[in-house]
């Protein structure tokens, strides 16, 4: 695919409206505009946002500079935000420039060396394979490359790498926190929060205390474990065994790899401690799904634990058991 970079203004502001048109989509449709001293935050007249759940993409287009990123609540900082000046869009290329193909289709560059002083880093092997992401190199200097932006997935990608920013962690771990006290409440009279987050971060806490409350009557004790940054998710221990767990509220399979990875970093064999991933059962059978996973889970010794709702209460059942794993351990759930 050939790109060459475009400087001109028509163009700049035409590749705006193409993109604020992709986030209306990607929001179901609406876009607003901010207003200076409106609820929705102190932005500037003229900048325009689509907002799904608790996240914003939002897109400036002021008479001395355009800007795109991404930001949460209005109690949030900007996790995104790329400015580029109008009259000097060649001097400012370093942190973002606009390209196009042959066929006019338009794509953001977005400097790694600025995404890195918004303190997110290393967004190109982190989100290696994600759609709509690209790396390109210009006067040997690297840029995540976005597009085309009239593709709705062009939104997704941005919001990879806003996702990528530890605010985002630290944003969803408050979420987490208030959702749990807040149980029978309305989230939003405490925390304009995205109800499916909170909603996971809920059930979470409850598997947590299904869990701890099945095992303490076993004799296991709950014990931190880390190793080195990497801590797990919830553990527990009894002079016999000790099981560290990882826990998901949704059963896709990017929770399915990231909880693997999960276990594999912080309960590594010389911990002493057997690995337990914890999902939750689909509505329908799971059928042959799993069976590419089988081999994995077997070769790094995890036990596949699923819950359900039976009532009030949690049910769980080990759903894959490695060979060699103790045989009393998964009988614990059976």
């Amino acid at each position: 695919m050939a790109l060459r970079i475009v400087d001109a203004e028509l163009q700049l502001d035409s590749a705006m409206e193409v993109l604020e048109a992709t986030f209306a989509k990607w929001a179901g449709g609406r876009s607003d505009q901010w207003q200076a001293d409106g609820k929705e935050g102190p932005r500037e007249s003229g900048a325009s946002y689509a907002r799904r759940e608790d996240v914003y993409l939002f897109v400036h287009r002021r008479p001395r500079e355009i800007a795109v990123g991404v930001a949460l609540s209005e109690k949030d900082r900007d996790l995104v935000n790329i400015t580029l000046a109008r009259k000097e869009p060649a001097r400012e290329r370093r942190r973002m420039a606009l390209a196009v193909d042959d066929a006019g289709a338009s794509f953001l560059l977005i400097s790694v060396e600025e995404l890195k002083r918004q303190n997110i880093r290393d967004p190109l092997r982190r989100l290696a394979g994600a759609p709509q992401i690209k790396r390109a190199n210009v006067a040997d200097r690297d840029y995540v490359l976005l597009g085309p932006l009239e593709d709705v997935r062009v939104a997704e990608a941005l919001l990879a790498l806003a996702g990528l920013n530890p605010l985002f962690e630290r944003h969803i771990e408050r979420l987490g926190a208030l959702a749990v006290a807040s149980d029978d409440q309305d989230e939003a009279e405490l925390y304009r929060a995205s109800p499916r987050v909170a909603r996971q971060h809920r059930i979470h806490a409850k598997v947590v205390q299904a869990l701890f409350e099945h095992l303490h009557g076993l004799g296991f004790e709950v014990e931190e474990l880390k190793n080195g940054p990497y801590r797990a998710d919830f553990a527990m221990r009894r002079r016999d065994l000790a099981i560290a767990f990882e826990i998901r509220a949704a059963a896709e399979l990017e929770d399915v790899l990231k909880s693997l990875g999960q276990l594999m970093l912080a309960a590594p064999k010389s911990s002493g401690f057997h690995r337990c991933m914890v999902l939750p059962a689909p509505r329908e059978a799971l059928g042959s799904v799993l069976e590419p996973f089988t081999a994995a889970f077997s070769e790094s010794g995890v036990l596949l634990l699923m819950y359900d709702f039976k009532e009030r209460a949690f049910v769980f059942w080990p759903q894959v058991t490695p060979a060699g794993f103790p045989p009393e351990l998964a009988r614990m759930f059976g």
